[in-house]
């Protein structure tokens, strides 16, 4: 039981991440509820808009059953009835809390679930929320996979497959999190897919590369060699920065014996945290 609830602790903030990033531009203020009877948790989430005078409402559940009847009732108390017991996301925003709490606000009826499964049908769902006059938009599973399918690959990490475990994947993890789309060779070739031919096509529609600067990929020569090059010619070409360097346990020294240009290069250090380095990536790509 401890460890089902601390799962769902952590599916609550690690989803609550893509709320925050899909309504970047928007005050978020949250309230936090216990369901006792079922033994569950959830929060629901006002998104404000002040400039163009609208808020719609999210909630954050794990796999939602019949308690979705509550839902209408909650979100009412929530637009309605905020208050200073409601959390705002960004400190630079407590002073504009009186207009967080205006009444002024148009709220839309659109309600975004965040969830990864639904343990009802979801047309039952739907149909309850339009019966209530609300305009249901789920954000399960299923939307995401559709979502990063459809979503042009933000960057490429270029790294050796030693690192994949204890850097690589954890990396790639904290940037989809972010809703950054991530080219990284175990997730996107396929069986029978060209490694070489599949680098080129990621390096032609990343708009950045991150290079995992560790010993294994400067003792490396046959695949990150050829990746690096690549990068480094794009980014003469364009005339722009596009390589995002990554300290994984080395000195300067050593980088620069494999190369100057990249010893010179601002680099992020894996000891800063992979969460820290997932945010300031995700602060470059979507600039």
């Amino acid at each position: 039981m401890e460890n089902s609830k601390e799962n769902e602790k952590i599916f609550i903030e690690e989803t609550f991440k893509k709320l925050c990033v899909e309504f970047s531009n928007c005050l978020k203020c949250h309230k936090e509820y216990a369901l006792h009877q079922i033994n569950k948790s959830l929060r629901i989430v006002v998104i404000q808009n002040n400039i163009e005078n609208y808020k719609h409402v999210g909630i954050v559940a794990s796999k939602i059953g019949l308690e979705y009847k509550l839902f209408p009732q909650l979100i009412q108390d929530c637009v309605t009835g905020l208050s200073k017991s409601l959390l705002i996301t960004a400190k630079k925003h407590y002073e504009d809390y009186q207009k967080f709490s205006s009444n002024e606000i148009v709220f839309t009826s659109q309600v975004y679930l965040y969830t990864d499964k639904l343990l009802v049908p979801e047309e039952e769902i739907r149909k309850y929320f339009q019966e209530n006059k609300l305009k249901l938009i789920i954000r399960d599973d299923k939307y995401w996979v559709k979502f990063f399918k459809r979503k042009k690959p933000d960057v490429f990490i270029c790294h050796d497959s030693r690192d994949k475990e204890v850097f690589v994947r954890p990396l790639y993890n904290a940037l989809t999190r972010r809703l950054i789309k991530v080219w990284y060779d175990e997730f996107s070739l396929k069986i029978g897919d060209s490694l070489v031919n599949n680098i080129d096509e990621g390096l032609k529609s990343c708009k950045y590369g991150i290079v995992i600067i560790s010993k294994n990929f400067l003792n490396r020569k046959k695949w990150t060699n050829r990746e690096w090059r690549s990068l480094v010619t794009r980014e003469i070409d364009e005339e722009k920065n596009i390589i995002l360097p990554i300290w994984l346990g080395v000195s300067k020294d050593e980088v620069a014996k494999y190369s100057l240009d990249l010893a010179d290069k601002y680099a992020l250090s894996a000891s800063e945290g992979i969460e820290i380095i997932a945010d300031r990536i995700a602060g470059i790509v979507k600039k």
